[in-house]
């Protein structure tokens, strides 16, 4: 039975986890294992499209910096897409799977064309869509800078890992990884397997209302 949960995402970026666990009477815990941090950083290049992996790296870009006339927004899935909305933003292309990089890299190569893009990122970033564009098409800028926190947390029926360097933090603060894991994607379902963490499941869209699902079945199994 599962009583009580963990997610590595803070309150505040919650909508919809928090009402389903109080009426299904589930303990939840949501705590970032991360901090971040703003990194100056400088734009060399002209760029006709910006792709935002995050809303973090969106916020952390567009504080300092203005978005020129004609510049395209691309993002990695709809929650970001979301996000970006409710700040004004029209994006113009979402990838459909945001827990499958790999595949939104191909949608997004084929939207992309010829034009040059601009990534903003973290200092923890993988880069699964930056990997996939051409060196002489993009360029990649680091605009923040993402830390470890301890975090401590007992008695866990089921954990939500939201990315790898939540998942390394959470390690590193030696808490226990309960039976029942859920990995927020593919990247950290990577990184789940490589520290020999087996997931439960794992979201295939990167949502919340994804994640409800999932949970709905587990509990009521």
């Amino acid at each position: 039975m599962i009583k009580r949960i963990f997610i590595s995402k803070d309150f505040t970026e919650l909508a919809h986890l928090p009402a389903f666990c109080a009426e299904h009477s589930i303990d939840l815990i949501a705590q970032s294992c991360i901090q971040f941090s703003a990194v100056p950083f400088e734009v060399k290049k002209p760029f006709e499209v910006v792709f935002f992996g995050s809303v973090r790296a969106a916020s952390f870009f567009l504080s300092s910096y203005s978005l020129p006339n004609g510049v395209e927004i691309a993002c990695i899935g709809e929650t970001t897409a979301e996000k970006l909305s409710e700040l004004d933003l029209k994006v113009s292309f979402v990838g459909t799977k945001a827990g499958n990089p790999t595949e939104v890299g191909e949608d997004f190569i084929t939207w992309l064309g010829d034009r040059r893009v601009l990534f903003p990122i973290s200092s923890v970033s993988k880069e699964s869509i930056v990997k996939v564009v051409p060196e002489n098409q993009s360029e990649k800028v680091i605009v923040y800078e993402t830390r470890a926190k301890e975090s401590q947390v007992v008695n866990l029926d089921l954990a939500i890992f939201t990315s790898p360097s939540n998942l390394e933090s959470f390690l590193l603060a030696g808490n226990k990884v309960p039976q029942q894991t859920i990995a927020w994607g593919n990247t950290t379902f990577q990184a789940m397997i490589a520290s020999e963490i087996q997931a439960t499941s794992t979201l295939a869209n990167s949502t919340e209302l994804e994640l409800i699902s999932v949970l709905n079945k587990l509990i009521t199994q």
